[in-house]
């Protein structure tokens, strides 16, 4: 009867040790759950090959990512861990590796440009309140360490605009994510429109892990005369991120408040002092708010105060941006225009003008440029 009844066991027990064994040295768990991103929703989800296991680590060779306004491709995704069962017993995840070959994202405008005139606006009393932040309790208690992220080609590309930023190489070691706080060793990046590296704290007066130094390069913005360095700091603590970085000898500063607020803000600016050519605004100060650390977007922004200067009277930046598509006598090519108005000071020679920002696309290159221009009293 004994016999009888190991036999059972074992016989019932095998079909499971069977399934526990795929689940973990096999990529079917990893196939599994790429297959419903393939098959569900309205984006058209691209898979390829996979091997590896949810035990130690796996590889996913192509994913991309299709809809009508944004195209993602990733190419060599390559992960790899101490082990996976760590991690419910006691919150600790341990990655060796996580690189990737190449990253690119792909934005498509037609459905925020027509022929007519659309616009929003960014004034305070309108904006939209945030939603409240959630705190990630579990997020406190995990702890992540990875040795070694890179990313060899990123690129981000708008093709109307003809804009093509891309990074050679991300690379960060020695990240720490411990009871909601990060720190890292080394970050760095090189690509056309910027490159950045961290800095040892010790070197900046205890400023923090995560103080950032590095310049933006004029071949990617070429109305500049030289690489415009620019530094800051960035930390994430207790679940909260705060930064504060400036650039342009600090006349623009990006930073996040006490209330979570994203500011962009242009402290006597002058643009002539930096640009190849001259520029038709000679000074700016603005204080435009982008939205929140935890969730930026046009619904969240609004702007606290703007001016600028232009044939050397002021003029007030009315809170309302316009964007249109125009037609060309050039049936080849697509035009379009982004425009916000100020408002000059009683007795000025213009009382309104209209300040544009525009892209000439012939489908190969794109050719920029800037108006200014008096509107009907």
């Amino acid at each position: 009867m004994k016999n009888k009844t190991l036999i059972y066991l074992l016989g019932l027990s095998f079909p499971f040790a069977t399934v526990f064994l795929l689940l973990s040295f096999t990529a079917i768990p990893i196939d599994i759950a790429l297959s419903t991103l393939v098959e569900g929703g309205s984006h058209k989800f691209s898979v390829g090959s996979t091997n590896g296991n949810i035990f130690r680590g796996f590889n996913i060779k192509n994913l991309s990512k299709t809809s009508s306004r944004r195209t993602f491709i990733l190419k060599e995704l390559d992960l790899s861990y101490k082990t996976l069962f760590d991690l419910p017993v006691s919150n600790k995840l341990e990655i060796t590796n996580f690189s990737i070959e190449s990253l690119e994202f792909q934005y498509f405008l037609q459905k925020y440009f027509t022929n007519n005139l659309n616009s929003f606006s960014i004034n305070p009393q309108t904006a939209k309140k945030r939603a409240p932040k959630k705190t990630n309790k579990a997020l406190n208690r995990l702890t992540v360490s990875l040795e070694k992220f890179k990313i060899s080609n990123s690129i981000l590309k708008i093709p109307e605009l003809g804009f093509l930023l891309n990074f050679d190489q991300i690379f960060i070691e020695n990240l720490l994510l411990k009871e909601g706080t990060i720190t890292w060793g080394v970050l760095k990046a090189k690509g056309n429109a910027l490159e950045f590296n961290s800095v040892k704290p010790e070197a900046q007066n205890g400023s923090g892990p995560g103080f950032i130094q590095g310049a933006l390069l004029p071949d990617f913005f070429q109305g500049l005369k030289n690489p415009v360095p620019f530094s800051g700091s960035f930390n994430f603590i207790e679940g909260k991120i705060s930064f504060n970085f400036e650039a342009f000898q600090g006349q623009i500063a990006l930073f996040s408040d006490k209330d979570d607020l994203v500011h962009l803000v242009f402290k006597n600016f002058q643009p002539n002092q930096f640009m190849r050519n001259s520029f038709p605004v000679s000074k700016i100060d603005l204080d435009l708010v982008l939205g929140y650390t935890h969730r930026l977007g046009r619904r969240y922004m609004f702007l606290d105060y703007g001016q600028f200067v232009w044939d050397k009277e002021t003029f007030k930046i009315t809170p309302e941006v316009g964007f249109k598509q125009l037609d060309s006598e050039n049936s080849s090519e697509t035009r379009r225009e982004i425009f916000v108005d100020g408002v000059g000071q009683p007795g000025g020679k213009h009382k309104k003008v209209r300040w544009i920002a525009g892209t000439a696309y012939d489908g190969h290159s794109a050719k920029s440029y800037y108006q200014l221009k008096p509107l009907p009293q």
